[in-house]
């Protein structure tokens, strides 16, 4: 059976933590964060720890397992998360806190096939907070909105996700994050104000594409630099075996990474711009 952090939070953080009233970070020992999770409860959490195991590895750094990432349901108090919702001020939060706290590198979304992150209230917030930070002048270096799934690091891993980035491209082509919902009517009633504040739910939706956009064309590029070292190592093979000077045709076809574009900002970029 698959636990997601809606078991694991009943189950094995609110036991472990009820004699003290504590979150569990502070039960472990607090570190200073450095990387800001935005997920959705219902992943499986086997699949949760895979996606953030992958992007620490591909952040290269030597120590990236003593990497810090802020998980909602084991940084916040679960004894207490009025307080951590920031009991009706969104900037006491514990959300906009952290992203806002002058360490944080860059927001990791797990993501699954659904995108299911974008389809709530508070994941909405924190792709807000986020947007929000990336434009303003003094963010500290920070390196925005960064999609983490299973396989890798969207556009920033070398190990095979192009397939992954171009099914999600499709996806998030036809997600509203007007549709997100909060369990807490309150909450959501209090995003959908902030979203309309910063230009509304669209702009968010513009906001998500270009990003997938960037991811898009990040992965085309790994992608095409392995097929021309794969199109060089198979001419070498063939003229060594056959003796000759002939030189195959390499050139390439086109492909799906167009099309995937296409879908996401379809009014923005003309055919042309999609040709690498």
């Amino acid at each position: 059976q698959q636990r997601n952090a809606y078991y694991l939070n009943s189950n094995v953080i609110m036991p472990l933590t009820q004699p003290y009233s504590l979150s569990y970070a502070e039960l472990v020992g607090p570190s200073r964060l450095q990387f800001f999770v935005s997920h959705f409860w219902g992943t499986c959490f086997r699949q949760f720890v895979e996606t953030v195991r992958k992007h620490a590895e591909g952040t290269k750094d030597q120590s990236w397992s003593s990497l810090s990432y802020w998980i909602c349901f084991l940084s916040n108090n679960q004894w207490n998360v009025a307080a951590e919702v920031g009991g009706g001020d969104w900037q006491e939060s514990s959300f906009y806190l952290a992203l806002r706290s002058g360490l944080c590198r860059a927001t990791c979304m797990v993501l699954d096939d659904k995108a299911l992150p974008l389809t709530r209230s508070w994941c909405l917030f924190e792709v807000l907070q986020t947007f929000v930070l990336l434009h303003s002048e003094d963010n500290g270096g920070f390196e925005g909105l960064t999609f983490c799934t299973r396989e890798g690091t969207l556009g920033m891993d070398t190990s095979g996700c192009a397939d992954v980035s171009i099914a999600l491209a499709k996806r998030l082509a036809g997600l509203n994050v007007a549709d997100a919902r909060a369990s807490d009517p309150d909450d959501e009633e209090m995003i959908t104000r902030l979203v309309q504040q910063e230009g509304g739910a669209e702009k968010m939706n513009e906001f998500i594409r270009e990003n997938m956009w960037g991811t898009l064309t990040k992965e085309q590029e790994h992608f095409e630099a392995e097929v021309d070292k794969l199109g060089a190592e198979l001419n070498v093979a063939a003229r060594e075996r056959e003796g000759s000077g002939k030189v195959m045709d390499t050139s390439r076809q086109p492909s799906l990474w167009a099309a995937a574009r296409r879908r996401l900002l379809p009014d923005e970029y003309t055919d042309a711009q999609y040709v690498p």
